[in-house]
């Protein structure tokens, strides 16, 4: 009878453990399948491609085509360079509806809207390659909506301020995010790199350059060019800032010229060859309502041809009409 229970116990116990590690994997399982996607496609075991639906989008996408003539060596070899960029304009109302109740304080000014452009980049040719795609073709969680997208750009903005605001793109910027558009009932996405990088649009009222960082584009802010002796830089900065002669600066407003916006930067590089993701898009020109009109991305060009880089976008279309020629 006492061997009999003994045995009874022992079984009931080992149901009970192989219960415990049942519900264990079960939980693992959910967690790892409920996870944030940023933190999946960051693994550097496989990272993967990730997509994002840009029709029947709950807020503003502004689709806008850049044209440039690239000089390689001489100005006979000379061919067009073109990019497209897609800019999707979200509201704070937005933000604080769709995003985590401790991220909905990232965009706390009147009238702050996250801008995320993503930028689809050419061939070494100049040319932007576009394929067809079937949705069921891709694999499950690699199709993300627009608040998947946002609170990506938001959790990735405070992340950047909670870092101390470093002099780089690094942690606002990514390259494996693609938009799949819908032409003629098919649904196309991009067969060359695509970068993308979040920021916060603030129309915030300043005479100082204390707030500019790698992510704010405030478009009222000083005047400044990148060429500005230390003095007048140091004239629009805080006495306890500290100040060198060569300074990396943030997101800086150069010039204003018929509504549209100039910026420069000038990130820190603390490698011998940086990515894109350190520079981001660099020099660039935005559109109160439209988003980033056109940009440099210097190191992406710069890595086709450093001879050839240099590239000014002098045809611009914005949703199918045309802005600059």
């Amino acid at each position: 009878m006492q061997l009999h229970h003994r045995s009874t116990r022992r079984s009931v116990s080992c149901y009970f453990r192989t219960a415990c590690i049942l519900l264990l994997l079960l939980v693992m399982r959910h967690v790892a399948l409920s996870q944030d996607f940023t933190a999946i496609a960051s693994t550097s075991v496989l990272p993967r491609h990730l997509y994002v639906l840009m029709d029947n989008a709950p807020v503003a996408i502004h689709h806008v085509e850049a044209q440039a003539q690239r000089i390689v060596n001489k100005p006979d070899s000379a061919f067009p360079v073109n990019v497209e960029i897609y800019n999707i304009l979200v509201p704070g109302n937005f933000v604080r509806q769709t995003t985590y109740p401790e991220l909905r304080g990232v965009l706390s000014g009147t009238g702050d809207t996250l801008l995320i452009a993503l930028s689809v980049l050419p061939t070494n040719g100049g040319l932007i390659v576009w394929k067809p795609i079937t949705l069921d073709t891709i694999p499950f969680g690699h199709i993300l909506t627009i608040a998947d997208v946002v609170h990506d750009g938001v959790r990735r903005i405070e992340e950047y301020r909670k870092a101390g605001k470093p002099l780089d793109c690094l942690i606002t910027s990514r390259i494996n995010l693609f938009p799949i558009i819908k032409r003629e009932e098919r649904y196309w996405v991009p067969d060359t790199e695509v970068f993308t990088q979040y920021f916060v649009v603030q129309p915030l009222s300043t005479k100082s350059l204390a707030q500019a960082d790698f992510v704010t584009i405030n478009i009222k802010s000083p005047l400044v060019s990148p060429d500005a002796p230390w003095r007048t830089i140091r004239a629009l900065l805080p006495a306890e800032i500290n100040y060198e002669y060569t300074p990396y600066r943030g997101i800086t407003l150069e010039s204003i010229d018929k509504g549209v916006f100039a910026f420069w930067s000038s990130p820190f590089i603390g490698v011998s060859h940086p990515s894109r993701m350190h520079v981001g898009i660099g020099k660039f020109k935005y559109k109160p309502g439209i988003g980033i009109i056109s940009g440099k991305y210097a190191q992406y060009f710069y890595n086709f041809n450093p001879f050839g880089y240099k590239i000014n976008f002098n045809s611009i279309t914005v949703n199918g009409k045309v802005m600059v020629r």
